[in-house]
């Protein structure tokens, strides 16, 4: 199995697995388990997994990048504008920009964990490790954003975030129309 077909394997089994124990179906299919295991666990999932597993207290905060919403105020001519990337990553990361500054807590009454899919203790997880086919500069360039905005992001203005917010949530319903829509984040939710 590639690495592709790996991280695709456990990025759409882990929620899975994690839907089912919400409903109270355990031990599904324990030959899965064992495959996610073997394969280094949900550790590897993909950035839209760690959200929700975020959301619902299985992973901490650590574990998915720092998305400032104060990318949405950013004026056109600077050298990364939201609307300098394709539509598709717009409609993906606006959303998850919004989830990364409001940080929410999904109900997990019953506090449902699926630690079985970890090689570790989940709440330990920080930011993924370099995939083997990223480049080193560009891995260490994302790291090193990450660590920085980590310390400085407690400082930004509530009132400059406020509207960050307010522009991304116009930016998304302005979207779902009826026609153009959000489609686009469907799929790499999906199948990464």
């Amino acid at each position: 199995m590639t690495e592709r077909e790996i991280a695709r394997f456990k990025s759409s089994e882990v929620p899975q697995h994690f839907g089912f124990a919400v409903i109270g179906i355990e031990n599904w299919m324990s030959e899965k388990i064992e495959a996610i295991r073997s394969r280094g666990g949900a550790i590897h999932s993909n950035v839209f997994t760690r959200f929700l597993l975020t959301m619902f207290g299985v992973l901490t905060w650590r574990s998915v990048p720092v998305l400032p919403v104060e990318i949405m105020l950013l004026p056109m001519w600077s050298p990364f504008h939201i609307n300098k990337i394709s539509y598709w990553a717009r409609t993906t990361i606006v959303p998850l920009m919004v989830l990364a500054a409001l940080k929410p807590h999904a109900k997990n009454i019953g506090g449902i964990g699926i630690d079985e899919l970890f090689l570790q203790e989940p709440h330990s997880i920080g930011m993924t490790a370099k995939a083997p086919h990223q480049s080193w500069g560009w891995f260490l360039l994302f790291r090193g954003l990450d660590s920085v905005l980590r310390v400085i992001e407690p400082l930004f203005p509530n009132k400059l975030r406020a509207r960050a917010i307010d522009s991304a949530i116009a930016f998304i319903e302005e979207r779902l129309n009826g026609e153009d829509g959000l489609g686009a984040i469907y799929p790499p939710m999906a199948t990464p």
